[in-house]
């Protein structure tokens, strides 16, 4: 087995349908769905498809512990990560098997972004497009060790997962931070490749469109812990800022909220100045997001 295409899926099953069908129906490919949501999936979903299975072991607990699930049944030499609404470009794993021999642990890739509806072009690919960029210019490997949060549009080999038990945190938001930085961390070599193999849409309703007062804590607390990691292994560049989170916290839950958040993080160890130099570039850049 090639790859392993894990999926975490909660009740969006027109986009899960689109997401598998991003991916080709070969024997060398498995696609692993997860389901953590409360929607059964029809058998008849995948009628035709000799790939796909369907797991049921992550119901009501959240994105980590579904694709958890998923690398506990993976076989694939290959790990690909693939939201369920996202999808794969047309051409992804042709592209893909001509990195698929390659001793790197982690190959990076392009994104591309859209609306899930209506296709229109978005913008969410252009922070890790940039670190890719970076990465081709300088050869300076830590932005994408370090810099690239999310796990989607890599190929991953699931023999350095499993060598260094290295699990996605079961919690709501952000669960995929602390996955990448131990990835990067760990991974022998890397490489990356600016041909496009990945779309990322933008979806009302979807997580990173909900910015409640839990999920900013929460997405707090995995950057205190992503510090806590670098600093562990004495790596200080790269140390998320959590101001921007503590700023929209003020914005909308009033400044005790965001002051409570503050010595909250200086209790726990972190600095929360890090990264004070570009506190104003990234609240401008975020406001046009």
């Amino acid at each position: 087995m090639k790859y392993s295409v894990i999926i975490p899926y909660k009740d969006i099953v027109d986009l899960v349908v689109r997401a598998v069908q991003s991916v080709p129906d070969r024997p060398d490919i498995e696609v692993i769905i997860i389901n953590n949501g409360t929607t059964e999936l029809p058998a008849s979903l995948f009628a035709g498809r000799h790939n796909v299975q369907v797991l049921w072991e992550a119901i009501g607990k959240g994105a980590g512990a579904a694709r958890n699930v998923g690398l506990e049944h993976a076989k694939g030499e290959w790990l690909l990560m693939l939201d369920a609404d996202d999808f794969f470009t047309e051409n992804a794993f042709e592209i893909m098997d001509r990195y698929a021999e390659g001793e790197e642990d982690i190959t990076f890739f392009y994104t591309t972004s859209c609306d899930s509806d209506s296709l229109a072009p978005s913008n969410r690919q252009e922070d890790t497009n940039e670190l890719l960029d970076a990465y081709l210019q300088t050869k300076d490997e830590g932005g994408l060790r370090y810099g690239w949060s999310s796990p989607w549009a890599k190929m991953i080999k699931r023999s350095l997962v499993e060598e260094k038990q290295i699990r996605f945190d079961e919690i709501q938001v952000s669960n995929d931070v602390l996955f990448s930085v131990k990835t990067g961390f760990w991974a022998q070599s890397i490489t990356a490749s600016k041909e496009q193999i990945y779309c990322i849409t933008t979806r009302q309703g979807s997580l990173t469109q909900t910015p409640n007062l839990k999920n900013l804590n929460e997405r707090i607390d995995t950057s205190i812990r992503f510090n806590a990691f670098l600093k562990e292994h004495k790596i200080r560049q790269y140390r998320k800022s959590i101001m921007y989170l503590v700023y929209t916290i003020a914005r909308n839950y009033g400044y005790r909220e965001a002051i409570k958040t503050i010595w909250q993080s200086i209790k726990a160890g972190n600095n929360p100045f890090i990264g004070m130099s570009r506190w104003a570039s990234t609240i401008r850049k975020n406001r046009h997001k």
